[in-house]
């Protein structure tokens, strides 16, 4: 086994860096990074509303108009379960398409687009008429 020895200037070379105090470099917070963040908290908080809105929401279409609900037949369990996690559903294909789109637009376009989707989305839900219309705007706004 060989033995390696520090030679004078390489013991001379440690010591001054280990006495010597190294300045920290601290990441800037600015104000484009709090609207970054803003914006990355808003879009999980306006995800959460859509599904605890449709929960909600899900009591009146469960029901039919003889029980005064919104519809003349009620929806099935499947219906109900399909309503709530299409939104899940468009989320998932944006998150597998969301890295292209960043490379082919830039980051900023894709966040403005995504709200652009996400706004059109909300308003096809309240002016849909039947069940696979619904579902379609559901989707959108998870996309």
């Amino acid at each position: 086994m060989k033995s390696v020895e520090a030679g004078p200037r390489q013991g001379v070379a440690s010591m001054e860096s280990a006495s010597t105090p190294v300045p920290e470099e601290r990441p800037r917070i600015t104000c484009f990074l709090w609207l970054l963040g803003f914006n990355g908290a808003l879009g999980g908080f306006l995800f959460g509303y859509d599904t605890g809105s449709m929960s909600s929401a899900m009591l009146q279409l469960k029901l039919d108009r003889s029980e005064h609900g919104l519809d003349e037949h009620a929806l099935t369990d499947f219906q109900q379960e399909f309503v709530t996690s299409a939104v899940v559903f468009g989320a998932f294909f944006s998150a597998v398409s969301a890295g292209k789109f960043n490379e082919c637009l830039g980051r900023r376009k894709v966040l403005l687009l995504g709200s652009g989707v996400f706004v059109c989305g909300a308003i096809l839900q309240g002016l849909s008429m039947n069940f696979s219309f619904l579902i379609i705007a559901r989707t959108i706004s998870g996309f």
